[in-house]
């Protein structure tokens, strides 16, 4: 029977693997090398060249098919792009639609960069993470432009009876009964301030962590994950931000797809920053389903598989998004022939009115940043 202390350094130590799911242990047995490469132990990632040179039969099919699907998720991008460059008037809008463009496929070639090059994944996944957040930076400014400003926004909840709920993830998860805020432009700017931060956070991060690598090559694993973990509050901020702006204007943003926009990127989000730590690292290395491959630990083979289902993920996601945000069905392609007739939302007012005509493009009028 376990002592009293020893029960409370096993929960402490259940915690810390929790938090910093690359110290949950795993057995691992490498086979016998011919070359005999220092690298090829556990405690440190193989060279590239080792890596590429031993592939398991799984691993070079994941690599072709991760390569032909970040391939494609660059051809969609550019098709994406050059659909916002011809058919978005606006330039603020043009520009914040690109960003949300290049989204996925940036992310997937630094996936796949990680999946060829072991010992750079862990910095790519950071890196990643910083170009979601900045993605996500653009598109509250993009709520706020078609919104024509906080103040209009706060006019038009204030006239529909609307509160800002704050009933949102991931504080609505562990605070079942949270209070809504008056729609006021002081709340508003709290919340886009909420979401601002992390970028700048997540920069000075990354530049942390290329510093520790610098200085503690294979032994820097552990405070990379420190780093992520030191910065999980500013993370969970922008999560609350960024839901809870978008859901409070994504009513009256109806006409302009901004929900689904919304929501892909959030479901991209999720699948880029929760997968690895939560599923992977903490359900199926800790529980034996991903083991030891020729060349890479546990949890760098959980992370090698982690990155080619995201890049598939993130195939999915674009698909969905060349659908659902369409010019067809959202008034940001102005300039498109067929394009979407949305009720107009004039500047004077900040107030949607009623469609009378959904064929009269001519009288729409998009709000100026």
């Amino acid at each position: 029977m376990l002592s009293f202390n020893e029960l409370v350094t096993r929960i402490l130590a259940l915690i810390r693997t929790l938090l910093i799911p690359g110290t949950v242990s795993a057995n691992c047995t490498r086979i016998e090398t011919d070359d005999g490469d220092p690298n090829a132990y556990q405690h440190d990632q193989p060279t590239a060249k080792f890596f590429l040179t031993h592939l398991s039969k799984i691993q070079l099919t994941f690599l072709i098919a991760g390569s032909f699907a970040t391939t494609a998720l660059i051809a969609l991008g550019l098709a994406h792009a050059k659909s916002i460059v011809n058919f978005v008037s606006n330039k603020t809008q043009r520009k914040l639609l690109l960003i949300q463009a290049f989204l996925f496929p940036a992310s997937a070639a630094l996936c796949l960069t990680g999946m060829f090059i072991p010992r750079s994944a862990t910095i790519n996944a950071s890196l990643g993470l910083f170009v979601f957040l900045v993605a996500i930076a653009a598109c509250i400014r993009l709520c706020r432009t078609l919104c024509s400003g906080w103040p209009q926004l706060a006019a038009e909840l204030e006239s529909r009876g609307k509160r800002i709920s704050l009933m949102n993830p991931p504080f609505c998860c562990i605070i079942p009964c949270m209070p809504s805020l008056s729609p006021v432009e002081k709340n508003l700017r709290y919340l886009e301030l909420a979401v601002l931060q992390a970028p700048f956070v997540r920069g000075f991060v990354v530049v942390t962590q290329v510093v520790a690598i610098a200085e503690y090559r294979e032994g820097a694993a552990f405070w990379l994950q420190v780093c992520d973990v030191a910065t999980l509050v500013s993370l969970l901020m922008l999560v609350f931000g960024f839901h809870t702006l978008s859901r409070a204007a994504g009513e009256i943003l109806t006409d302009y797809a901004y929900t689904s926009l919304f929501r892909i990127v959030d479901l991209g989000l999720l699948f880029f920053s929760a997968q690895e730590p939560l599923i992977f690292e903490n359900i199926f290395v800790r529980f034996g389903a991903i083991g030891c491959s020729p060349t890479l630990n546990p949890h760098d083979n959980a992370r090698f598989i982690c990155n080619f289902l995201i890049i598939m993920q993130f195939c999915v996601l674009s698909t969905f998004a060349s659908h659902l945000l369409r010019p067809q069905r959202s008034a940001l392609f102005d300039r498109h022939p067929v394009n979407y007739s949305p009720c107009p939302l004039t500047e004077a007012d900040g107030i949607s009115q009623t469609c009378t005509n959904s064929t009269a493009t001519s009288d729409r009028v998009l709000l100026a940043p």
